[in-house]
């Protein structure tokens, strides 16, 4: 069995590769915006160009790896820590994490929603206006979720630091 310092330790750096992550999801999304405004989002009906559909595909597999390594590091720190605070924790340090553990499955469902609205935009069925509209909404969800992960993480590396200080009880 992994030490206390060594799952905090492993934890930590993951916050730090999917932080890393979810920004190149983010940046990705605003370049899937810029190329869908300069491609013309004018009132012709043509499908998406394949310029935008090979963006869109990109994003799409960003999406799905973030979603895969957030959930095993979701999956693990759940695991990892449920041993971690009955040996070192007290009542109000596990409702602090029972907390960030309800925000998991906030996270895992927005990933996953976005991950689909991708998948079908990656599709390029829609016209350039309704595709235009519908990148905005995707960009604005993959935005509302790195801020979610950024406040989320910056709050457990508190408790989990917190938590790797304190004696055995």
């Amino acid at each position: 069995m992994k030490s206390i310092k060594q799952i905090i330790d492993r934890i930590l750096a993951e916050h730090e590769t999917i932080l890393r992550n979810s920004q190149n999801v983010l940046n990705t999304s605003n370049d899937a915006g810029i190329v869908t405004g300069l491609t013309g989002v004018e009132s012709s009906l043509a499908p998406a160009n394949t310029d935008t559909v090979q963006m869109l595909g990109l994003l799409q597999g960003l999406l799905e790896s973030l979603t895969m390594r957030l959930n095993a590091h979701f999956t693990f720190e759940e695991a990892g820590l449920v041993f971690a605070l009955e040996k070192y924790g007290d009542r109000q340090l596990s409702e602090a994490f029972g907390v960030l553990f309800l925000e998991h499955e906030n996270l895992r469902n927005g990933m996953a929603r976005a991950g689909k609205e991708a998948a079908e935009l990656a599709a390029g069925d829609d016209s350039p206006e309704v595709l235009g509209v519908k990148i905005q909404a995707l960009r604005d969800r993959i935005n509302n979720i790195v801020h979610l992960l950024r406040n989320h993480a910056a709050a457990e590396q508190k408790l989990l630091e917190d938590l790797r200080d304190r004696p055995e009880k």
